[in-house]
């Protein structure tokens, strides 16, 4: 059993209610107590009032799956890995790791963002410094590699 972070299982306290093996927007939709979710007829679309999101973690991985959020997100982990799949944030994002990577999607096109990366010990497919973005983005990696790939 693995206790890396989970935004459905450590945030949303959604665990795999209709038993498919993971938790996620449908067993977060099952629970009676999640009034913070609105009606969405769209499996996996979440519609919230979500502002930021803060989390470190120390020797475990974080994952998010399609979330999004109002202002930012800012998540860094130690001796884990950064694991998004369209994630998205109205001003910034932040993402740092020490002997992990950082891979995934984040929502919008690469002309959104002005983008600092920071990469020691690694590869990474962003571009160290990129100018002219209305939001954000920092990535920075110590021994690991980043691959974040942009998605409309």
């Amino acid at each position: 059993m693995s206790d890396d972070f989970n935004v459905w299982d450590d945030v949303f306290n959604t665990h795999d209610i209709d038993g498919d093996g993971d938790a996620d927007m449908k067993d977060a939709m099952l629970r009676d107590d999640m009034d913070v979710y609105t009606e969405s007829a769209v499996y996996g679309t979440v519609k919230r009032n979500l502002k930021i999101l803060t989390a470190a973690m120390t020797n475990e991985n974080i994952t998010i799956t399609n979330l999004s959020f109002a202002e930012g997100v800012n998540l860094q982990s130690n001796g884990g890995s950064i694991i998004c799949d369209n994630l998205g944030a109205g001003k910034e994002i932040t993402l740092a790791v020490k002997n992990g990577d950082i891979t995934g999607s984040i929502s919008g096109t690469m002309d959104e963002f002005s983008i600092t990366c920071t990469i020691k010990k690694g590869e990474s497919n962003l571009p160290a410094l990129k100018e002219g973005g209305d939001k954000s983005l920092t990535a920075e990696c110590n021994n690991g590699d980043i691959n974040i790939e942009f998605a409309k």
